[in-house]
């Protein structure tokens, strides 16, 4: 049964069917027959015949479906090891960043602590005269107390 020009619905019917030009018609892979409008009508006819067939042409709906299911399967499989390597990364950015934070704390503290220390020895210096040494040691242990710890974080 040829289509006429422009039948969309018959044309669409004939990419459906897959038996041969004689048996046009009677069957379609799970779907039914085509009537002589070119309308598929529900049938419980299913044309099976080309099951074994490796053209890609006549491959049936199972085979479709187990190869999308091999697909899903290797997809799974790759999010997961991407997922696994996301989280590796994750992991060795987190300690280059800490490492980097420990770092600059501990490097921050030290110029505070220098310059309170300077702080503190010039002062003494400047009254030195009026000081005795008791009073000195007090501003020092005084200003050691304001040291800033330079300690990592855990």
């Amino acid at each position: 049964m040829a289509c006429a020009s422009g039948d969309i619905t018959c044309l669409i019917n004939q990419s459906l069917y897959t038996g041969s030009s004689s048996d046009y018609g009677k069957s379609v892979v799970g779907v039914g027959e085509v009537n002589d409008n070119g309308i598929i009508t529900k049938s419980d006819t299913v044309n099976t015949s080309n099951t074994t067939d490796t053209n890609i042409g006549n491959t049936t709906a199972e085979n479709w479906k187990a190869g999308a299911s091999a697909v899903g399967a290797v997809a799974g499989i790759a999010n997961a090891w991407l997922g696994y390597k996301n989280y590796k990364l994750a992991e060795k950015q987190f300690r280059y960043q800490k490492d980097l934070t420990n770092r600059n704390l501990e490097n921050q503290a030290l110029v505070i602590n220098e310059q309170l220390d300077r702080r503190t020895a010039v002062g003494n210096s400047l009254a030195g005269r009026t000081l005795t040494e008791e009073q000195k040691q007090d501003r020092i242990a005084a200003t050691n107390k304001r040291h800033v710890d330079g300690s990592a974080i855990q």
